[in-house]
């Protein structure tokens, strides 16, 4: 299919991309400073819009942020539990002094 490209490992480059990368600067060379100022807040436009993108993909995560939101409460709650059976031990432990 035309227009797909194939899935590549986070932070790999494909030999395409190298040879545009490659071309950009090539035709740098050959810009006026103008054109250089508008070519260079391109490429900063496209960072900052992979940086917005990869956000909010973490947002979209719902498994991902499900997940934390178990381990939060799950952290919340064994230190609930843990201080219930705190107290319950010193009632009965009161309990069992005054019974002397």
């Amino acid at each position: 299919m035309s227009g797909e490209r194939a899935a590549q490992p986070a932070g790999e480059t494909s030999m395409a991309e190298t040879s545009m990368v490659g071309d950009r600067a090539n035709q740098r060379a050959e810009q006026t400073p103008a054109e250089q100022a508008i070519a260079a807040d391109i490429e900063r436009t496209r960072a900052e819009l992979a940086e917005t993108v990869q956000e909010l993909t973490g947002k979209v995560d719902v498994v991902a942020r499900a997940r934390h939101a178990a381990v939060g409460m799950r952290r919340y709650w064994a230190g609930s539990a843990g201080a219930a059976a705190g107290l319950v031990l010193t009632a009965v432990f009161i309990r069992k002094l005054r019974r002397r």
